[in-house]
């Protein structure tokens, strides 16, 4: 890829400098981010797309960075590196007749003597903390074979003496890969370079091209950037999940319905975590289109959550009720067949895992209701022409029903269009019939 189309990929001019093309990049790979897209799986493919354009841009143009207009640098003894134009090209010095070799002896013991001087009258420089970075090129395969020697150099140079050390901890571990951006974090996150992870975390105890391992903690890769991690109890990662969008939540517990920005900002980073599933040491919290639907708190790592009242169990059940509101009401069966269950005489029948209908039997209740169609009929008796909803206000649940025909003990109301056409009452089974 050319200079001027990887500038155009992330939309710089040309001659945008180095600290520009820095910015630009880390902004596009944040907004670019499949994980920003975890429930939309053709924005997360385009995202994942436009990530692997940009970095390709980004490499390109680190291995091909701008020409810089600065002055020419000097080298140690502050003599400039100037390169003679060509002979023959305008503005070239004119040929000159040779110097005396003790002319060149004499100014070489002078200039030598000069820069000396300066060196040791210099100003001593601040520690490296408080210089602004340049992003290094990605970590050649010479640097990465380094890792394997433990007499491995660091490439940070050694502070004058003059100078204050800085604190230990400011120190990052020794590491033979190149030298890691700053950022001036204590932390890393998805998105994060191998290098930015070096800075912050140091050397790690193994490395692969998908994970490096920190004890019993690993930090996952792919295309050389952080897609997560897994936090073992005794080896802490200096880890931070970045929410999609900053949130304030009204209290200090999530519950059913909390999105993953509320529990980040209640419950903080998780140890491990993928698009439905985050893990909080041993606790785990579930989600589904980006909400929680359930949770498992386990001993010695509490979730910070507060779940729904339940809602009261119900003395009764209706048809479509499930099997397991079946159980909960009404208690194990005495059998169960694929279809139907038995409690004594009385019988359920399912499908699809569903109460459809039942036959109750004397002495054998089930607590079942059947519900009307409108809940506003009211009813004290009916006759020729009622509605199914009037015979239900009046009667109240059949003992066994289907479309033709309701069954209230021994007698049998008969049906026509969902209307009354016929009944057969019998004695032991009153129906409030109107004369």
């Amino acid at each position: 890829m050319d200079r001027d189309r990887a500038l155009k990929i992330l939309g710089l001019a040309p001659g945008a400098s180095a600290e520009t093309i820095r910015e630009a990049y880390r902004d596009l790979a944040k907004v670019w981010h499949p994980d920003r897209f975890p429930n939309d799986e053709r924005l997360r493919a385009k995202a994942n797309e436009r990530l692997k354009e940009i970095n390709e841009a980004y490499a390109a143009l680190q291995r091909d960075p701008p020409i810089s207009s600065a002055p020419p640098r000097s080298d140690a003894a502050g003599t400039p590196h100037w390169a003679p134009p060509p002979s023959g090209v305008r503005g070239a010095s004119p040929t000159r007749p040779p110097v005396p070799s003790w002319v060149w002896g004499v100014g070489v013991t002078a200039l030598l003597a000069g820069a000396g001087l300066a060196w040791i009258s210099r100003p001593q420089p601040e520690p490296d903390a408080t210089r602004e970075a340049v992003d290094p090129p990605p970590p050649t395969p010479a640097a990465a074979s380094a890792l394997e020697s433990p007499s491995a150099t660091p490439r940070n140079e050694i502070a004058p003496a003059a100078a204050k050390p800085p604190a230990s901890s400011d120190i990052p571990a020794a590491s033979p890969f190149p030298e890691a951006p700053g950022r001036g974090t204590s932390w890393f996150t998805v998105g994060s370079t191998t290098d930015e992870v070096l800075a912050v975390q140091g050397k790690p105890k193994s490395y692969g091209e998908m994970d490096w391992t920190y004890g019993h903690s690993k930090v996952l890769f792919s295309a050389g950037r952080v897609v997560g991690w897994d936090v073992a109890p005794k080896s802490p990662l200096r880890v931070r999940l970045l929410p999609s969008r900053i949130v304030h939540p009204t209290g200090t517990t999530f519950t059913i319905g909390s999105t993953q920005d509320e529990v980040l900002a209640i419950q903080g980073t998780p140890t491990a975590f993928n698009e439905n599933v985050w893990r909080y040491g041993e606790s785990s919290v579930q989600f589904r289109d980006g909400r929680v639907v359930d949770w498992r708190t386990a001993p010695g790592a509490p979730l910070k959550a507060t779940p729904h009242p339940e809602p009261p169990v119900r003395e009764w059940y209706t048809i479509g009720a499930t099997q397991d509101e079946v159980l909960r009401v009404q208690g194990k069966p005495d059998e169960t067949q694929e279809l139907r269950w038995r409690y004594r005489k009385s019988w359920l029948f399912f499908s699809g895992g569903r109460v459809t209908g039942w036959d109750v039997a004397r002495k054998s209740p089930l607590r079942v209701r059947l519900l009307p169609h409108d809940a506003a009929v009211t009813a004290s008796d009916f006759t020729f022409g009622s509605s199914a909803d009037e015979v239900l206000a009046a009667q109240g649940t059949p003992d066994a029903f289907s479309d033709p025909a309701w069954r209230y003990g021994e007698s049998t109301v008969y049906f026509a269009d969902g209307r009354v056409t016929r009944w057969d009452a019998r004695p032991d089974s009153p129906l409030r019939i109107r004369r």
